[in-house]
């Protein structure tokens, strides 16, 4: 249950817990430095993909400024800090002697108080390597160091290579809008043409038909009958 809500309340850009979690237009929550940096890694790009959802995030000079602190996450993740330190501080405490098991001995994997050190020196006798647990996390931190800075710089990586797959993407678009353009208005002018070339066979039908109308006409009415009628009355 705590794994679980540890993750809900982890950034997913720098996989620690919040810390003063702003609020993206499309509501996912990021640190204010790993914001930042995400800025910075655009190279003064207008825009940025966010990194949960993808969706494009126009910044300006104000951008920053005007991202919201998600309060209610920030106390949120205090409360669970305070809470998870409780725990430890109660998980570490020695059932025997009731003082922290502050102590690690990295050869049996096993943790321990100063007393139980004392009472059971087998540890030393037997070459053990005992240390201060502080000591240990601090050693396995820096351990771990390389590896977090590592996924950090690809994870910056992957962002800037999004940021120029984007750019390209608008130049493209840019390039191939006027011949878009051209392909319209061609397509508009053979639409013209072909109104135009219809409108004409049209009025041609129109003539043939009168032609072929008149042709009837004078064929009925100027008959070799009536011309001869005419020359007898003369």
């Amino acid at each position: 249950m705590i794994n679980r809500m540890e993750g809900e309340l982890t950034c997913s850009i720098c996989l620690e817990l919040y810390t003063t979690p702003l609020m993206l237009p499309c509501t996912h929550n990021f640190c204010e430095q790993c914001i930042q940096g995400l800025v910075r890694h655009g190279g003064g790009a207008r825009t940025f993909a966010c990194p949960t959802c993808r969706r494009e995030v126009v910044q300006d000079r104000s951008f920053l400024s005007s991202l919201p602190v998600n309060r209610s996450l920030n106390q949120v993740v205090k409360a669970f800090i305070k809470e998870k330190e409780s725990n430890t501080l109660a998980a570490s405490m020695c059932f025997l002697h009731n003082e922290p098991r502050n102590l690690f001995c990295t050869t049996c994997k096993t943790d321990m108080c100063q007393k139980c050190l004392q009472k059971d020196e087998s540890h030393l006798r037997f070459g053990h390597h005992v240390a201060a647990v502080e000591e240990l996390i601090t050693e396995e931190k820096r351990k771990l160091n390389p590896v977090v800075e590592e996924a950090k710089r690809l994870q910056g990586d992957i962002h800037e290579k999004q940021r120029q797959i984007k750019a390209e993407e608008e130049s493209i678009k840019r390039k191939l809008n006027p011949v878009v353009e051209e392909a319209k208005r061609l397509q508009g002018d053979i639409h013209e043409k072909q109104r135009q070339i219809k409108a004409e066979e049209e009025s041609i039908k129109v003539r043939i038909m009168m032609h072929m109308y008149l042709s009837k006409w004078v064929e009925f009415h100027v008959s070799p009958n009536m011309y001869c009628t005419v020359t007898d009355h003369q």
